[in-house]
């Protein structure tokens, strides 16, 4: 089957260039994620107390 051979060329290319691309975006949006992250980590504490008092 050579014919096949064309489209699974054109996924590897396809996925490559999506993977580049998340790449890019996540490395573009590292600093806001980063910051929700730390806004998120100081919110735990008190969402933790709550789940434990919750679950009592």
């Amino acid at each position: 089957m050579p014919h096949l051979a064309p489209i699974s060329w054109l996924t590897i290319m396809s996925i490559s260039w999506f993977t580049l691309l998340v790449l890019a975006i996540s490395m573009w949006w590292h600093q806001p994620l980063q910051f929700k992250a730390t806004s998120m980590k100081q919110q735990l504490p008190s969402f933790s107390q709550w789940n434990w008092s919750m679950s009592k």
